[in-house]
């Protein structure tokens, strides 16, 4: 359908995971992996669907990324 008065947007944020969310979520676990996997979550979507061999050098860019933000 197309219309050539239509406006469209998109409009997106990130922001950094509260300590809120990271103190109950990682109850029970190690913080880094309580942040990766919450970053993880987030990424997902488009982790599936960019082909494999980008997925495996994304996940090691994202691992080395995430070295030493947690103490």
């Amino acid at each position: 359908m197309k219309n050539p008065t239509t406006h469209v947007e998109l409009e997106e944020s990130t922001s950094k995971i509260g300590e809120y969310q990271l103190f109950y979520f990682q109850r029970g676990i190690d913080p880094k992996k309580a942040t990766t996997t919450i970053i993880n979550g987030f990424c997902q979507v488009v982790f599936n669907e960019i082909p494999l061999e980008f997925s495996t050098k994304v996940n090691q860019l994202m691992n080395l990324k995430l070295e030493g933000i947690v103490e």
